[in-house]
Formats: structure tokens, sequence, C-alpha cells
């Protein structure tokens, strides 16, 4: 008997879904790597999972990969340096739809939060865009990052230059106010970080401006800016703009040097044993 497709829920034959779109994994011109949290390692791949099926990855979900790609053509293939500012036109339902299949997938493939990836479950049919209310309980915010330097404390030196250049989903670790009612989802591209905040149930207005104010007092990860529904663009400053930190990265910083030296064991032999990003 055939598994239902994580989408419409049918019995059909199902195929391979890419977590994140093909077309736009092809616009990048590094090999794809794929770090994987659930083992802390780094492989040469692209992601898939087999629970789609074909009705729903080639048509419906292909209307979202292609707005995506249109949008990296336009805005985020671009690496923004620091001390720029940044913009970005969107339509706020086929952007959210588009992060949330994103987190949906990635969620999926981890297969160890059940209670999240049920919660994903709610959204398919306004991420297939056969629901058109847009889901209740969710905010998107927009945090920009930019390029670092990488420089050595004891002789000021700049070593390198740390680039925002990667595809990213994941868990926002958050312990404070409402953390039993919210959690956080990052769907990042390049220096554009997507923040998805999701309510397990009702929160009343005042408990929830309790819960906003708490994460705009964050320092690392800032959490960017509110997108608006009802606009189609956002500007964002220099002062709310962030650099990469370390911290943004996580525990896939420590995967990504590990990969590189198990390709090139001299990869680290440039860099001294103290470095400080700014």
């Amino acid at each position: 008997m055939n598994k239902k497709c994580a989408y419409c829920g049918n019995p059909e034959s199902l195929t391979r879904e890419h977590l994140w779109p093909t077309s736009l994994i092809q616009r990048f011109e590094e090999q794809m790597i794929t770090y994987n949290g659930r083992i802390d390692k780094c492989y040469e791949t692209e992601g898939t999972i087999k629970d789609v099926c074909p009705k729903c990855n080639n048509n419906k979900l292909s209307v979202l990969d292609n707005y995506l790609c249109s949008l990296y053509e336009k805005n985020l293939k671009n690496i923004i340096s620091p001390g720029q500012p940044a913009r970005l036109y969107y339509n706020y339902d086929l952007l959210l739809r588009s992060l949330l299949k994103i987190s949906y997938n990635v969620t999926r493939s981890f297969k160890k939060r059940e209670d999240i990836i049920d919660i994903h479950r709610k959204f398919s049919k306004y991420i297939l865009g056969d629901e058109l209310v847009r889901p209740k309980g969710i905010r998107l915010h927009l945090q920009i990052v930019t390029s670092a330097k990488i420089k050595s404390i004891d002789t000021d030196e700049i070593i390198t230059t740390l680039e925002p250049g990667h595809l990213r989903c994941g868990q926002i670790n958050y312990d404070g106010i409402l953390s039993e009612k919210i959690f956080i989802r990052m769907v990042a591209i390049k220096s554009y970080y997507f923040y998805i905040f999701i309510s397990k149930c009702p929160i009343s207005n005042s408990k929830y401006r309790s819960f906003i104010q708490e994460i705009s007092n964050w320092k690392t990860p800032y959490l960017g800016i509110y997108l608006n529904p009802s606009s189609s663009s956002v500007h964002i400053p220099v002062k709310k703009t962030t650099y990469l930190h370390p911290r943004l990265l996580g525990s896939m910083l420590t995967a990504g040097i590990n990969y590189s030296l198990e390709k090139n064991p001299e990869f680290m032999e440039d860099f001294p044993d103290i470095l400080t990003f700014y």
C-alpha cells in the first residue's frame, strides 16, 4: 500500500521532492553541500525526501519554486556588504507559502519532531494554494546578514571575509516568554534570513505583545524586521542589518570546518588560533 502524499494526503505513487527547489540550487555556482544537523556532518548532495505525489510536486509546488527563483534573481542573489541598506519587493502569500514549503520539507526529513511536522501539515492546503485564507498565528520577519571580516586578535591582520553565501533552514532555540506555545523557524537564502513565528495555539494580544517585545531585545541573533502582509516591499536601513556572526551559523560552522579539513588537510594552516569576527 502506498503512503499518503505529505501535501494533499492522497495515497498515490510518490516522487522525490527536493528540500530546496532544484532550480534555486542550480543558480549557485558552487557544489551543493548539505549539512545534516541530526548527525552534525556535511556531505555533497542535494537533500530530498520521497513522500510527495507527482501532481503536487510537478504542478502546485512548482509554482512556488518558480516564484522563489524569480525573487532570487531580483533580490536574494545579492550578498549585502557592511554599510549597505537593503530592499525587498515581495508577494506576501507566495513568499510565505514558499518558505513554509521549505520548512515543512526540511522538518519531515529529520523525522524527530512529530509535533512540529504535524503543525506544518496543517498548512499544507495553504502551501498548495488550495486554501486561500492565510493561516492564523503566523508572523514573518526578515533579517539582513552582511559579510564579516575575520581578523587575528594578536596581529589585527584581516585573514579573510566570511560571506553569507549559503541556504539554510532550521529551528531557532527559544526558551523565553510563550516558548511552550510558539516556535521559530528560520529559512536563510544568502543575506536574507527569514524567520517564521508559528503559534501552536491561540494567544491573547497582550501576551503576544510581550513575546514580540522580548525577541526585539535579542542581540544575536537579531530577528529582523516585521514583514507586513498588506505591503509589497520593505526597506532595511543599515542600522537594522547585522554581520555574519559565528553564532548565526551554530553547529554548522564546526561541521563546515571539519568537512573542509577532510577535503583539504592544509585548510587551517594559514589561520591563527584566535580569530575575531566583525
